[in-house]
């Protein structure tokens, strides 16, 4: 079986890392190895979508916030240089 990267996400024969763990939990859980949530046997599948949206929420704010505070340090700065 090769092993390939692709960008970030590590790829065994084809198949993404979390493809294999969910496919992995589900014969768990069908065969009854585990009692888990079925949440927690697709976790692998909704949970990069979710930690993806996360990630983007976090950059989208703090560059919300350094763009606010340029814009703040523009108007002193500019008060500054030019007084009435």
């Amino acid at each position: 079986m090769g092993y390939k990267s692709e960008g970030a996400i590590k790829v065994i024969g084809g198949m993404a890392l979390c493809d294999a763990l969910f496919l992995l939990f589900l014969g768990l859980k069908i065969k009854g190895v585990i009692d888990w949530s079925w949440w927690w046997v697709t976790a692998p599948l909704w949970g990069q979508v979710v930690l993806s949206v996360l990630v983007l929420t976090v950059v989208c704010v703090v560059g919300f916030i350094v763009g606010i505070i340029k814009g703040i340090r523009m108007i002193i700065d500019s008060n500054r240089k030019d007084p009435m």
